[in-house]
């Protein structure tokens, strides 16, 4: 018997149990038509180098900007908080779109992320869990 995976009860364990908006832009429709990579670059600063992403603890003046990637990014990756203050371009343009006033589906944003597969990505999602006391069966590995 094959174990369920994240692409199975994913949306709606983001949305029901983590409690990640459901509603608004979706993953797919966050491309750079509701923000572009100069906005990109002028709100978190220049790309990383050899990476996809920003830095975002230097770049962000706003406390309260920070404390909302701190509080989300767990919640959206399903492991512990930033590693290295970087986070990828397509969170980025999320957060974006959302400080823009403009709602964004997080839960179908967190299910796209956790449908990709990784080991490692899976044991880190297991232990996230299992640390808050969730089921993590559905988990596999």
């Amino acid at each position: 018997m094959a174990s369920r995976g994240v692409r199975e009860h994913g949306f709606e364990y983001f949305n029901k149990v983590v409690g990640l908006p459901s509603k608004g832009l979706s993953s797919r429709h966050l491309d750079f038509s509701y923000v572009t990579m100069e906005d990109c670059e002028k709100f978190w600063g220049a790309r990383c180098s050899n990476s996809h992403g920003f830095k975002y603890k230097k770049q962000c003046i706003d406390v309260k900007m920070v404390s909302y990637v701190e509080e989300l990014w767990p919640k959206v990756y399903q492991r512990s908080p930033i590693t290295n203050n970087k986070i990828n371009l397509s969170f980025a343009k999320g957060v974006l779109v959302d400080r823009k006033g403009c709602d964004v589906n997080w839960a179908t944003f967190a299910t796209k992320v956790q449908s990709r597969p990784s080991h490692k990505h899976t044991r880190q999602a297991k232990n996230y869990h299992a640390e808050r006391g969730f089921d993590t069966s559905w988990l596999g590995r």
